[in-house]
């Protein structure tokens, strides 16, 4: 009987011992990660319930850039590139973005704009949905829906 213990104890920890350096510890997905992984080709740019983006609409395209995020300073920079039905690019949208890891949810300050908090959506499928309401220069507030994939 104690022969048969010491046989199975031994079997069990050479196979942990195989088996387990073979298992490794997956890469934690993250809102970061999902941002900076692409660039993002939106689908659907919607202000206020109208849509900007397709035939007859005012955008042929809206590209989102986020760049690196930076965990020190909590901030990464943002483009947002839109190109109008007539195919000429209007000045793209500069600023950073700022990750809120409890509701993950962005902070999206671009330039000349004040801070939005948008909800977001973003898969390891390559999808991204941002919701929020922004503020222009003007004090005219916006309410954004944009649904993207992966460029």
């Amino acid at each position: 009987m104690k022969n048969g213990f010491l046989r199975f104890a031994f079997v069990a920890s050479l196979a942990m011992v195989l088996v387990l350096p073979g298992c490794k510890k997956e890469d934690t997905f993250t809102l970061a990660k999902c941002l900076s992984s692409t660039d993002w080709n939106a689908t659907s740019f919607r202000i206020d319930g109208h849509e900007y983006i397709g035939i007859n609409n005012y955008y042929s395209s809206l590209q989102l850039e986020f760049g690196q995020y930076n965990k020190a300073d909590q901030r990464g920079s943002i483009t947002m590139t839109r190109i109008l039905s007539s195919g000429s690019v209007e000045p793209p949208y500069t600023g950073t973005y700022e990750i809120i890891e409890s509701t993950q949810e962005i902070d999206i300050t671009f330039n000349g704009f004040a801070t939005t908090t948008f909800m977001t959506d973003c898969t390891e499928q390559g999808r991204l949905n941002l919701e929020g309401n922004i503020i222009a220069a003007n004090g005219i507030n916006y309410y954004w829906e944009i649904n993207t994939r992966k460029k």
